[in-house]
């Protein structure tokens, strides 16, 4: 039966298939990604940072931009753009594999696209915890003029607030805890 369809009408199926596979990707791929070549039994945490997110979503909005235009004419310039939309895609999926943060026994790192930082607990000044009552905090390890901050996710518990007070007060490290009300 599939065969009876028009071309167009195969590509609207495969956009609504793409965008299916969306929904799970973007929740599962991040953090298959972490566990599989990020881990290492030092970390406290480990967690995707957000831009993640964002470049999983303009991956999967260039493939569908490139089906879209699939649809609307096949031509040789069509079909050129749907591959250069291809390579977009791949593009800014492997960008949403890079970042992560990693709150480690013996450092604090957060990778990006554009960078890593990454500061030592002996090297750090102070930790900052900002907070509102019922939502997710933000920790601020600070070095000088030096900062990471990092918000908390759902990977954060309280044996992970627990083990950097642990870790900060064993290295002499003053920890501020703000509250916004």
């Amino acid at each position: 039966m599939l065969h009876e369809l028009s071309f167009r009408t195969k590509v609207i199926l495969v956009m609504v298939i793409v965008l299916l596979l969306f929904g799970l990707c973007s929740i599962f791929s991040p953090m298959f990604v972490l566990a599989t070549f990020y881990f290492d039994s030092g970390n406290i945490v480990l967690s995707p940072v957000s831009e993640n997110y964002t470049f999983m979503m303009l991956a999967f909005s260039a493939l569908l931009m490139g089906l879209g235009l699939l649809t609307w004419r096949k031509t040789k310039g069509t079909i050129a753009g749907f591959g250069l939309t291809v390579v977009l895609f791949c593009a800014f999926y492997y960008a949403s594999t890079i970042g992560y943060f990693a709150i480690h026994q013996d450092y604090v790192l957060t990778v990006s696209v554009f960078g890593q930082q990454e500061l030592m607990w002996e090297e750090m000044d102070m930790i900052d915890y900002t907070f509102e009552n019922g939502y997710a905090g933000t920790y601020t390890f600070i070095k000088g003029v030096e900062e990471i901050v990092i918000m908390e996710t759902g990977q954060f518990s309280h044996g992970v607030s627990s083990a950097i007070r642990n870790i900060a007060q064993m290295h002499g490290i003053l920890i501020e805890r703000n509250e916004i009300k």
